[in-house]
């Protein structure tokens, strides 16, 4: 894995020190944490890494707005009270029969929202529209998804989009 990072130098002509405290979890039937501090001098010229960090630097999420067109779209974030429990409803516009993998955080850290699972396995609607739904559970004590800020994350395999939406 691969992550990003653009660091800019107080003064470019100088290498700079990167230290780096790293906590993490390794996962299979259990989550075991784990931390690791590192450190790293980077002297400003390219690497023999930089074509792995382009690549993955191309599939950070691009924050657009909520309905902007283009080849994946979040359309609208909505809640809806369905029974006891309220959830929320994501469309999103994907070219057909591409896969699209959605994540949803709240305002703050506390938050813990489920995952936006496709409802009819994806199958876009008669407006091509795919609908995503999850229940609102996971919010800290004393928060209210009533005029809360989310963020949605939508992923294809060729693009990555994050829209912050208001409940209403």
């Amino acid at each position: 894995m691969v992550l990003p990072l653009q660091i800019v130098p107080n003064d470019a002509a100088k290498p700079s020190l990167l230290h780096v405290k790293l906590g993490y979890a390794v996962c299979g039937k259990l989550c075991v944490p784990a931390e690791a501090q590192l450190a790293l001098t980077l002297s400003g010229k390219p690497g023999t890494e930089e074509p792995a960090l382009a690549a993955a630097e191309a599939r950070v999420p691009r924050r657009v707005a909520l309905g902007e067109p283009g080849s994946l779209t979040i359309a609208s974030v909505h809640r809806e009270i369905s029974g006891k429990r309220a959830r929320v409803v994501v469309l999103v516009g994907a070219p057909d029969g591409v896969a699209v993998d959605l994540f949803a955080e709240g305002p703050t850290p506390e938050w813990a929202l489920p995952l936006p699972q496709p409802e009819n396995n994806a199958v876009a609607s008669p407006d091509g529209m795919l609908r995503y739904i999850f229940e609102i559970d996971g919010l800290p004590p004393g928060a209210q998804a009533a005029g809360a800020t989310l963020k949605i994350t939508a992923v294809s395999p060729t693009d990555a989009i994050e829209v912050e939406a208001r409940l209403d």
